[in-house]
C-alpha cells in the first residue's frame, strides 16, 4: 500500500508536512510503533526541497507533534530517478490516469485507488481540505528562525548514496521534549 494525498489548493512546505502527520496517525504509528527514528528520502525540488529553511521550521513543528526524530536525505538535482517510490508506483499512477480527463476530484479519486502493480503496491487516497498558501515566510523568534514554539536545532551533513558515488545532504531534525 502506498498512501497518497490529495491537496486542493498548493503544494507548500506545510501540506508536505501535513501529508505525513496524516499518514503517521493512521498507518506509522500502529505499524513502527518502536521507531525511534524517520527517514524522509526527498528530491530537491518542490515544497520539501532542500534549501527552504520554511521546510525545516514546518517540519519542526512536525516533530514536535509526533515526538520521534526525522532525518531527511535529499537526492541532487535531477535525481528523483533514484526514488524508490516514483521508480517503483509513480509511472503505475501515470499509466493509470493516461488518457481521463481530470473533470472531477471523484475521477481523480477513483483512477488513483484503481492503481496497482503486478508485485502488489496499491494505493490508498486522502484528501487534504485545507487552504495551503504559498508566499509564507520565516519569522524571527529570539534570533532564531521559527515560527513553531521550540527552537530549530538541525545539523547538515554530506551522506553517500550506496548506488553511486552521488552525495545527498542530510538534515537533522530533533524531537523538543518537554
Amino acid at each position: 500500500m502506498v498512501p497518497g494525498n490529495l491537496g486542493l489548493s498548493h503544494d507548500t512546505t506545510e501540506f508536505a508536512c501535513d501529508s505525513f502527520r496524516w499518514y503517521w496517525n493512521e498507518f506509522g504509528r500502529k505499524a513502527y510503533s518502536k521507531a525511534a527514528s524517520i527517514l524522509w528520502l526527498c528530491d530537491c525540488g518542490g515544497s520539501n526541497a532542500a534549501n527552504k529553511h520554511l521546510f525545516k521550521q514546518d517540519l519542526q513543528g512536525l516533530v514536535n507533534d509526533i515526538g520521534i526524530e526525522i532525518r531527511v536525505a535529499h537526492d541532487p538535482s535531477y535525481c528523483s530517478k533514484y526514488n524508490p517510490i516514483e521508480r517503483r508506483f509513480f509511472s503505475h499512477v501515470g499509466r493509470a490516469c493516461q488518457g481521463f480527463l481530470f473533470d472531477t476530484l471523484e475521477t481523480v479519486v477513483r483512477l488513483m485507488k484503481n492503481t496497482s502493480t503486478r508485485a502488489g503496491l496499491s494505493a490508498t487516497v486522502n484528501i487534504l481540505e485545507g487552504a495551503y498558501e504559498t508566499g509564507n515566510r520565516t519569522q524571527s523568534l529570539g534570533g532564531i528562525q521559527s515560527r513553531h514554539a521550540n527552537p530549530l536545532r538541525c545539523t547538515v551533513k554530506q551522506m553517500e548514496l550506496p548506488r553511486s558515488s552521488t552525495t545527498v545532504n542530510e538534515t537533522v531534525i530533533f524531537a523538543a521534549i518537554l
